[in-house]
């Protein structure tokens, strides 16, 4: 009975876009060129996905910083230029790219590993001892950021991803990233004036509570054109502890962010929702999900994102990386927070449309009316 009332709304949600053809919609919308598969096939069907269904396409550049090549002068590792090859042959045909890049690494919160060979590689003792601040890192990721732009010729450019997610204001390292945005986001301005260059925020943290985000994200606001959210309502705090993503994001989940800055632009840089039940034992994880959930959540974001007058929103894979994950495990490479995102895909992992796609698809038929 639940299954066929989760049906029912969603049919509902797509009537209801589609009957508003002419409504317009102020935002941009697109994916991520995150791949299904480790494959030539998977990526090329990708980018044709992501192009049928959205305008945008973004490289997300979370594999660490070449360092010391930026820093010399010198070639990047074959792995990193072929990476940057294929992506920029993959941009045409879209009306906007977004290129984003982080100094950070994973935990969001320390000096991002090397980009060489391998992704997040360990820095050698000279350089994981250097701060943010520190005018070699500041140079050497400048220089990185020049190469993105030269090679990918964004429209957008994140310079740090989710880099509210892990500091209290009273860090010491907050103050280090702190400095090191200060010194880098003025130089980008004045050498690309009409990129848009911003950092991405995340809503919801497992590291520090909503204040102290909140504090951080206000700190850094000097600092960025957009306030861009990072947002995956599914597997917050509240959701894992409730075991179940059915409901949606409280009332003014997304307006307390805009609130921060009535003046900058709000956009959704990644987002995403399960559509399947998302167990990771590792994690303590054992949260309900289902297709409907899902469709709900797009419908939920889209029209918050309209009376908010938002600049972009990018979910974050077309298609469930199903076949990933199973070559990654094979290889015994399945690292567990690889699940978080698996099934959140507006096609299952054999590239069936989800209902959730269909609430996206009308909202896109929509004409862009920034």
């Amino acid at each position: 009975m639940r299954a066929r009332i989760a049906l029912l709304a969603t049919l509902l949600l797509v009537t209801a876009c589609a009957q508003q053809p002419d409504a317009g919609r102020p935002f941009a919308m697109g994916f991520t060129s995150w791949p299904y598969a480790f494959t030539d096939e998977a990526w090329a069907v990708t980018v044709a996905e992501v192009r049928a269904h959205g305008e945008l396409i973004t490289f997300h550049q979370d594999h660490g910083v070449p360092w010391w090549e930026a820093a010399t002068g010198t070639a990047y590792d074959p792995n990193v230029e072929t990476t940057l090859e294929r992506q920029a042959a993959a941009r045409s045909g879209f009306r906007w790219v977004y290129v984003s890049a982080t100094p950070q690494n994973n935990d969001r919160r320390t000096l991002a590993g090397h980009w060489g060979a391998r992704d997040h590689e360990p820095l050698p003792p000279e350089w994981a001892g250097r701060s943010f601040d520190d005018p070699e890192v500041i140079s050497a990721y400048l220089n990185y950021l020049r190469r993105l732009v030269r090679t990918l010729e964004p429209d957008l450019l994140a310079y740090g991803i989710e880099v509210n997610a892990a500091y209290t204001p009273d860090d010491p390292r907050f103050a280090e990233f702190l400095a090191f945005c200060r010194k880098v986001y003025p130089v980008l301005k004045r050498e690309f004036p009409d990129l848009t260059v911003f950092l991405t925020f995340q809503t919801d943290s497992w590291e520090v509570g909503r204040t102290d985000q909140l504090e951080v994200t206000r700190r850094l606001l000097p600092y960025t054109d957009l306030i861009a959210l990072s947002t995956y309502p599914y597997v917050t705090p509240e959701a894992v502890r409730r075991g179940s993503a059915e409901g949606l994001p409280p009332e003014g989940w997304l307006d307390v962010w805009a609130a921060l800055d009535p003046d900058k632009p709000l956009a959704v840089s990644e987002t995403g929702f399960a559509a399947e039940d998302l167990v990771i034992p590792a994690y303590g994880f054992d949260v309900r999900a289902t297709p409907g959930m899902q469709a709900a959540y797009v419908q939920r974001l889209l029209s918050d994102l309209e009376r908010l007058k938002a600049r972009f929103v990018v979910w974050w894979e077309v298609r469930d990386y199903d076949e990933g994950y199973a070559f990654l495990k094979e290889h015994g490479l399945d690292d567990p927070a690889l699940l978080i995102w698996k099934d959140i895909g507006l096609e299952d992992g054999r590239g069936r449309p989800r209902p959730a796609l269909e609430v996206w698809d009308a909202w896109r038929a929509r004409p862009l009316r920034p």
